[in-house]
């Protein structure tokens, strides 16, 4: 990928460029651009799209001063280009081609750029990422929503077959009606639209998790109060004290669910066994769990703020999380000072690197939680949400300011990615931004199905339009308490993510009536069904009061 000039034909560029006032440049389309560039650096493709949007709106023809990254490091002003390159990279596929095809029109129409040698690599980048598209990208999403389809139709013929109460069987009536509209959405949108094909395969996903959710209620899980009302799902607070019913055979004669075994001499897990069928754990189970993941990492962040609010209970209360953690074998970093945007960013890429090694077979467990500020914004018609750093102006500047020093949150979404770890993000923020929007709320299935393949879980404190004080942390608070065993009894407690994150995220909600957390998953290819477990010991410590 093209990246910039050599330091050469960038000193040539600058030697003809007409001298400019440094007033004149300063705060103006250069310095979004530059920004742009740094959060390519760091995966943050939404954060650059907004970038390289703001400096395309205020600048767009391809014939600006070149800018400098670094040093004597310097990129030529290309903004059509980059942003294109950013929306490919966050999977924005169609708005990437439609804005090469804009940067290609322009430097044809233009005589001095028509002939540039130095955009040859740029036109060949473009046409290798186009042909990747229609080569890899588009086959390869419309294989998967053809693999969803296919898995609706056998789901429902299976439905016909049972013995099972009329709402159930309208429930999937309703489902069946809608296949002939998806069949010719397929149909379409396979002929280039591949925004339509994400847009088509969220809904049958959510199809085919209801279907699930359908099937569990005609059979192991009938006796289950949620299967008794109109609409099949967990009542509120059912969660504690759950057992799981017995693993049932794989639908359509296939192998059956792996199941953990605490007598076996080898490792009572292996993904290579288990995913994409699933596990099941058994609350006897406590002891095996302790095998289940290679290692478990916790990396606990809070800014220390003087522009903004200050949080004065952060410290003591990630202590104390951090302890708990220590208990469940985690290793713990924690970061509660000054932190810049770099700062933060790089230490959770370290993070991700040093936790990113698996053994055996085994799964690692990641857990990110943040305690901060958090700001939401609106851009050209985009809602974008960062957490503030310690650096950030105060919440009186203008949004452009603060999100300058503030890690966006689309920084977080290339971990979704990593295969084969169980990664869960957690956000005491006043506000969740729109990185939640892309990802789905659980379905009540994930209650029976503890663990399967990698896990992308975020539980945020409010959601994206909330703000309010963080002198209270319940999210932290929560985390505390369910860590700690609190809820339960016996010797020690089998804890899924789903029910951890769920039970938090009631519990918030009944003692605040104006906080609405979001506790979403990723749904898509190998985390559709994927969660974490813990056997956590039973003692119930009460968060400080601080």
């Amino acid at each position: 990928m093209p990246r910039c000039f050599s330091l050469l034909s960038a000193a040539v560029l600058l030697a003809l460029w007409p001298a400019v006032p440094a007033s004149a440049l300063a705060n103006s389309y250069l310095d979004d651009y530059e920004s742009g560039h740094r959060a390519l650096r760091y995966s943050s493709w939404d954060e650059a799209v907004f970038w390289f949007k703001r400096a395309a709106d205020k600048h767009p023809q391809d014939d600006g001063p070149p800018a400098r990254l670094s040093g004597r490091n310097y990129v030529a002003y290309l903004p059509q280009y980059y942003l294109g390159l950013a929306l490919f990279q966050g999977g924005r596929y169609s708005e990437a081609l439609g804005t090469w095809n804009a940067a290609e029109t322009q430097w044809r129409s233009e005589p001095w750029l028509a002939g540039s040698k130095g955009l040859l690599e740029y036109r060949e980048s473009i046409s290798s990422y186009r042909a990747r598209f229609e080569t890899e990208l588009l086959p390869e999403a419309v294989r998967e929503l053809d693999t969803y389809l296919g898995n609706v139709r056998s789901l429902l013929a299976r439905l016909k077959k049972l013995e099972a109460s009329p709402e159930i069987h309208m429930g999937a009536a309703e489902v069946e009606s809608r296949l002939p509209e998806w069949t010719a959405r397929s149909a379409a949108a396979a002929r280039g639209d591949y925004g339509e094909v994400v847009a088509l395969t969220r809904e049958i996903v959510k199809a085919l998790d209801r279907l699930e959710v359908l099937e569990a209620c005609a059979g192991p899980d009938a006796a289950q109060p949620w299967c008794q009302s109109g609409e099949p799902a967990p009542a509120p607070g059912s969660q504690r004290g759950y057992s799981l019913p017995p693993i049932p055979p794989a639908a359509g004669g296939g192998p059956a669910l792996a199941r953990l075994d605490p007598g076996a001499a080898q490792s009572p897990y292996s993904l290579a066994a288990a995913a994409p069928q699933g596990l099941f754990v058994r609350p006897q189970d406590a002891t095996a769990i302790r095998g289940l993941y290679n290692k478990k990492y916790a990396l606990l962040i809070s800014p220390a703020y003087t522009r903004w609010e200050s949080i004065t209970s952060a410290g003591p209360k990630l202590s104390q999380l951090q302890g708990l953690l220590r208990q469940l074998g985690f290793e713990v970093t924690v970061l509660a000072k000054p932190l810049s945007k770099k700062e933060i960013q790089d230490s959770i890429l370290e993070f991700f690197e040093k936790a990113a090694p698996v053994a055996a077979g085994r799964p690692n467990l990641l857990l990110v939680h943040f305690i901060g500020h958090g700001y939401t914004f609106d851009n050209s018609g985009e809602r974008f949400g960062v957490l503030v750093t310690s650096t950030a102006p105060g919440p009186k500047a203008d949004a452009a300011s603060i999100a300058q020093q503030s890690v966006f949150e689309s920084f977080f979404k290339q971990f979704v990615s990593w295969p084969r770890h169980h990664i869960v993000f957690t956000f005491e923020t006043c506000s969740s931004g729109k990185f939640l929007d892309e990802l789905e709320g659980p379905n009540p299935k994930d209650w029976r199905k503890c663990i399967g393949s990698p896990a992308f879980l975020v539980l945020t404190a409010g959601d994206v339009d909330e703000v309010g004080s963080l002198k209270q942390l319940p999210l932290t608070d929560e985390l505390i308490r369910a860590f700690g065993g609190c809820g339960q009894r016996g010797k020690e407690v089998i804890w899924s993510g789903y029910l951890i994150l769920q039970n938090v995220r009631d519990k918030i909600m009944t003692q605040f009536r104006n906080r609405n957390p979001q506790f979403k998953k990723y749904m898509f290819e190998q985390h559709r069904d994927g969660d974490f477990v813990l056997a956590i010991p039973d003692h119930c410590p009460a968060p400080k009061n601080v």
